[in-house]
């Protein structure tokens, strides 16, 4: 499926996914460091905006991240590469794993 489903050139400004893990922040902090825990197999969704270097790598627009409702939820809680899933956020990221999806 990730194969068939890789973002393209022309698929620029549509909605790409992403199963992964993340961190949540606990709501603890010890010794002035916040905790974070980490969650298997989340899915991150985004818009695309651009390709990059070689097109190896591509510029998206972060929407949030996928909850147990299944529905898109945003914030600085949760961490993707030390990057909070806040929607708006833009980032580079490696094409590699992520996917069209319909969210």
């Amino acid at each position: 499926m990730l194969i068939t489903n890789a973002p393209k050139h022309s698929d620029i400004g549509a909605t790409i996914c992403k199963v992964t893990d993340v961190s949540e922040y606990t709501g603890i902090v010890v010794v002035g460091e916040a905790q974070y825990r980490l969650v298997k197999n989340a899915t991150i969704v985004a818009s695309l905006e651009s390709f990059g270097n070689g097109n190896n790598n591509i510029k998206i627009n972060i929407k949030g991240w996928l909850g147990n409702d299944n529905l898109i939820s945003s914030g600085k809680g949760v961490l993707y590469k030390q990057t909070p899933l806040e929607s708006g956020k833009v980032i580079w990221d490696d094409q590699k794993n992520w996917y069209k999806c319909d969210y």
